[in-house]
């Protein structure tokens, strides 16, 4: 009985905090670019700066599904 639940917490747990660390980067990221965004006085720069935050707000967007699917498991 106990054997199902050392294998959660030796495997699976830890990906499960690994993954959340990444994706509390992700959107650290993300708050960055956004507050970055906000600053930039060029409309040049601020074509980049937006590109940048669509591209951070995809990569969270999926990384946040993929997890969900993973935890979904349990």
């Amino acid at each position: 009985m106990t054997e199902p639940f050392k294998t959660f917490l030796e495997n699976d747990a830890k990906t499960i905090f690994k993954e959340k660390g990444v994706l509390e980067t992700k959107r650290l990221d993300l708050d960055a670019a956004k507050a970055k965004l906000k600053k930039v006085k060029t409309l040049e720069g601020r074509d980049q700066q937006e590109k940048e935050v669509r591209s951070l707000q995809v990569r969270l967007s999926l990384s946040i599904v993929i997890n969900c699917n993973y935890q979904d498991r349990f």
